[in-house]
């Protein structure tokens, strides 16, 4: 019996985590949308998902994944029909995957956002 896939904004987790990692805007893309309106946004600088640290990511967030250092990349959606971000980090155990890392969006202030999911994917 196999475990049911988790997503994010409509894709499985490990899929924006390597559209987000290549540039990949057909995985990022969420459903509704056209991926020209999507690269538009994303070549102004106005698109949701973010490369390297993204200083609009906020601190509560942040804290959630438990981990200081930068993020190498990061994506606000939805996770099981809650707001969430999707943050990237090295993977401190091989230098040859990532760390996923879901928190839930509603935080505030200094209380660290709830960690709704984490795994180690390989890089793409």
């Amino acid at each position: 019996m196999s475990a049911p896939i988790s997503t994010f904004s409509g894709e499985p987790v490990e899929d924006r985590v390597r559209g987000l990692l290549t540039g990949d805007l057909t995985a990022r893309t969420p459903k509704g949308e056209q991926p020209e309106s999507l690269a538009a946004e994303e070549t102004e600088g106005v698109g949701t998902a973010q490369r390297n640290s993204d200083p609009a990511v906020p601190g509560c967030v942040l804290a959630g994944t438990g981990r200081p250092g930068a993020v190498l990349a990061s994506e606000r959606g939805e996770y099981e029909g809650v707001a969430a971000y999707l943050l990237v980090l090295p993977d401190r155990a091989s230098a040859d995957r990532v760390q996923a890392y879901v928190v839930n969006a509603s935080c505030a202030g200094d209380t660290p956002g709830q960690l709704l999911r984490t795994a180690s994917y390989p890089k793409p």
